[in-house]
């Protein structure tokens, strides 16, 4: 009887790679991490992590002023009158807003920017990016502008200080001015009045909470008993 045709061959030869494979990538991972223990340790500065989740308590002056602001009502500012020295903003594009806080930071620069040759402008908004967009875009503001956030008292023409350095930025408004625009602001309409996305706007917190379910958080309620097995 023949126990090894040409196929059981081709088999048997597959198996043998794909050991081979297996343990190769085990001695790399291996090496790399000794080879991990005898590296000295390094610190890296962040360059535009800011402390955009603490907009309410970044109101100090900065050194390097940004230009106005020009909110956007969407994601393209093609028809905007802006220049490259002012600051796009979008909002209402979080967690609740969106809803799912959408990939839409990084907003296009203008067209007829690009044709002047210029590759980037300071964005801000409360949505989030994908890992391979780029540039001057400053995400996750929280809490976000469509429930009431501090981008929702902001408006076209207000001057937004922004230090990396101190990591703060500014929205160059006197405290009466934002005072008196916040108690004209009107609760936004619920995205859902039932279902999932009703459940998900009412519980879901916000960028800098991680934007999780908060009824998952272990201080929110009494969590259930296993049931009894007989």
């Amino acid at each position: 009887m023949d126990f090894f045709g040409p196929r059981e061959i081709l088999i048997l030869v597959a198996i043998l790679a794909l050991v081979g494979v297996v343990l190769d990538g085990a001695r790399r991972i291996k090496r790399n991490r000794y080879e991990n223990l005898q590296m000295p340790s390094r610190k890296f500065k962040p360059f535009t992590d800011t402390d955009t989740d603490d907009f309410d308590d970044a109101l100090d002056h900065s050194q390097f002023p940004s230009g106005g602001s020009r909110v956007v009502g969407s994601r393209s500012a093609d028809d905007l009158d802006v220049t490259e020295d002012h600051v796009l903003v979008l909002r209402n594009v979080g967690p609740v807003g969106g809803p799912g806080m959408p990939e839409w930071g990084m907003m296009p620069i203008p067209k007829k920017l690009l044709k002047k040759g210029v590759r980037d402008m300071v964005r801000i908004s409360d949505a989030r990016m994908s890992g391979t967009s780029y540039g001057a875009c400053i995400l996750h503001v929280a809490p976000e502008s469509y429930i009431g956030g501090p981008l929702s008292l902001l408006k076209t023409g207000d001057i937004i200080e922004l230090d990396v350095d101190q990591r703060k930025i500014n929205m160059v408004v006197d405290d009466d001015i934002l005072t008196s625009r916040k108690k004209l602001l009107k609760p936004s309409e619920p995205k859902a009045g039932r279902g999932w996305l009703w459940m998900y706007s009412k519980h879901v917190t916000q960028a800098n909470e991680g934007c999780d379910f908060d009824f998952l958080e272990t201080g929110f309620g009494k969590s259930a008993k296993e049931p009894d097995i007989f």
